[in-house]
């Protein structure tokens, strides 16, 4: 039997990899004879710890990789950007880094409500596709005259 914690760890390793079809299966029957009841257990486990949940999606909206992840999903959902295309990446990072209005030169500003001063994601309404990072009120005139 092994004696100190790297041979446990070792003898572990080899346990499992001797025995990993068996243990495979003995874990997916586990699951199905216990399904109801692990789904209860989950159920009971969300509803304890809901504002905990609650809290940490707060918080974790207020970190940059929360903005960026919550921005791109919402430009997803709106059809502003194609769900198969696969720049989020160079699309958002310059949205980001974009200061000035690529049409009028103004300064852009992150508000929480649309100004005319405020960034957008200018795009194609007839076929999604990405245009200009505009502010509010050039793209506003751009959809007029486009429609």
């Amino acid at each position: 039997m092994p004696q100190t914690r790297e041979e446990q760890r070792e003898y572990n390793r080899q346990y499992y990899q001797k025995n990993k079809e068996k243990l495979a299966e003995h874990i997916k029957q586990y699951y199905q004879e216990n399904k109801e009841k692990k789904a209860e257990n989950m159920k009971q486990y969300r509803q304890k710890h809901q504002e905990k949940a609650a809290e940490y999606i707060k918080q974790y909206q207020q970190t940059p990789q929360g903005k960026k992840v919550r921005r791109i999903s919402q430009w997803k959902r709106k059809g502003l950007i194609d769900s198969d295309n696969d720049n989020y990446e160079s699309i958002y990072n310059h949205y980001i880094n974009t200061t000035q209005c690529e049409n009028c030169d103004v300064e852009l500003t992150e508000d929480r409500y649309n100004t005319s001063t405020t960034r957008v994601l200018d795009h194609s309404h007839i076929t999604g596709q990405f245009r200009n990072i505009l502010c509010c009120a050039c793209n506003n005139r751009r959809k007029e005259d486009n429609f």
